[in-house]
């Protein structure tokens, strides 16, 4: 628990009532809480144990086995809830993307109709010259076929690039970045496709734009209502194709969304550029390659740019209040930047970063359950040193903090398992008989 220097009072709020003096927006989010004291020699131990010129902070007098106990058991509870949140995001997830087939569907069906229909629904001369179904005119498109006429260029090299962007990506995500970090970035990147995807499939729903290949085959109009369904889904994957499947390009989005991921969170301008430069070439790939029109593209830039931003902004919004200690207010804003937060559990992170931050401060190796503080200071960046706003932004570093994870269980499994304790064998009674107290009386004859 968190007590005051001055009075011993209990205070309860992490990072800012960690220390009492008033600071402005540019200084405090620099370096929001004074975790340790500069001091050198014998003076480190005591004074760190104290208060801190009168700040607020942890009495490390009171740290024994129940509080260590107490931190790990907090920070079982936030790993287990980031494994929850991360299973009802992939959960939301593939509810949107089963919604989004059914929207695809729908507007396939329509367009298959009016083009390969035996029969075609009867219409009128007005509705003969509107829904006739032709690719619309792109100049992108049309410019490139007065350059090679013809030449298809197949949607497998921007499938090539998305992969090369994904390694990219994920490796920084998820190898060069603490285990909560990672996870945190996975939930976020989840929860924008949704976002994504639950628009794209209103947008569909609502019109139904003519492809702008040359050839393409819609799922078997007699094949049952799930083999439709599952002709959609494969064209997710671009096994199979689907006709109507353009507005807000998808490829776009997911591809936009990782080129943020990375750029806005590393500090390497070589790799941001290369990153920057595949995906606009995975723009290029997807309009001269028919798959999508230029405005698809467009859409899916635009929406996937607004999203990342405006999820930042609800995240820090949460996180700066309660590094802080400000209360949210009751608008409907606060309670969507609440909801998002919790999604990624910011401000329990950022209690549970304070108490693991003055544990590893102010112990050492001999402390009580060391091996399990040594994995969740690796886990939730301790070890790396990670700034408070990382919590709530994210990690915008190069970590090994997996690897050494890694390590560290690989070392311990080839440690020799410690031999039992024999128990002594059980011989003769050897103790000595107590002594005849009995009371004893002398006769005499």
């Amino acid at each position: 628990m968190y007590v005051s220097g001055d009075s011993g009072s209990v205070v309860g709020s992490p990072l800012s009532r960690c220390t009492s003096q008033k600071e402005d927006d540019s200084v405090a989010w620099a370096s929001p809480l004074p975790l340790a004291p500069e001091s050198s020699g014998s003076e480190s131990v005591n004074s760190s144990r104290s208060n801190y010129r009168n700040d607020k902070c942890l009495d490390l007098e009171s740290v024994d086995e129940a509080y260590v106990e107490s931190v790990i058991k907090e920070c079982q509870s936030v790993v287990r809830g980031m494994m929850w949140r991360l299973f009802y995001a992939v959960c939301i997830f593939f509810v949107v993307l089963i919604f989004q087939a059914i929207c695809v569907w729908n507007s396939d069906r329509v367009y298959t109709k009016y083009t390969t229909s035996i029969d075609p629904p009867p219409l009128y001369e007005w509705q003969k010259r509107s829904f006739n179904m032709s690719p619309l005119y792109d100049h992108l498109q049309v410019a490139f076929m007065s350059w090679y006429g013809n030449t298809q260029v197949s949607i497998r090299c921007a499938d090539v690039l998305i992969a090369v962007l994904c390694i990219l990506v994920c490796g920084k995500v998820l190898f060069s970045a603490p285990l909560m970090f990672g996870c945190q970035m996975v939930i976020r990147y989840v929860l924008l496709m949704s976002q994504v995807y639950l628009l794209r499939g209103v947008f569909i729903a609502a019109t139904v734009v003519p492809t702008p290949a040359q050839e393409c085959k819609v799922f078997d109009q007699n094949a049952n209502f799930l083999a439709q369904i599952a002709h959609v889904v494969q064209g997710y994957f671009s096994i199979t194709d689907t006709c109507t499947d353009l507005i807000i390009s998808g490829h776009t989005a997911g591809s936009t969304l990782f080129m943020e991921m990375f750029v806005m969170h590393n500090n390497m301008w070589h790799l941001n550029t290369a990153v920057v430069i595949i995906v606009m070439l995975i723009y290029v790939m997807l309009i001269v390659a028919r798959a999508h029109y230029t405005i698809d593209v467009m859409f899916g830039v635009l929406l996937a740019l607004h999203l990342y931003v405006h999820h930042l902004r609800i995240v820090s919004r949460v996180g700066r209040s309660t590094c802080k200690g400000i209360k949210l207010g009751n608008s409907f804003f606060s309670a969507i930047c609440r909801a998002f937060s919790r999604f990624e559990m910011v401000e329990e992170r950022i209690q549970l970063y304070v108490r693991l931050r003055h544990l590893k401060e102010t112990t050492d190796d001999q402390v009580w359950h060391a091996n399990k503080l040594a994995f969740y200071y690796n886990i939730f960046g301790i070890e790396d040193n990670v700034e408070p706003t990382c919590i709530y932004k994210g990690f915008d570093g190069w970590s090994k903090a997996n690897f050494r994870l890694i390590g560290r269980a690989f070392a311990r499994s080839k440690e020799p398992t410690p031999a039992p304790v024999p128990k002594p064998a059980e011989g003769p009674d050897t103790r000595r008989a107590p002594p005849d107290d009995t009371p004893t009386t002398n006769n005499t004859y």
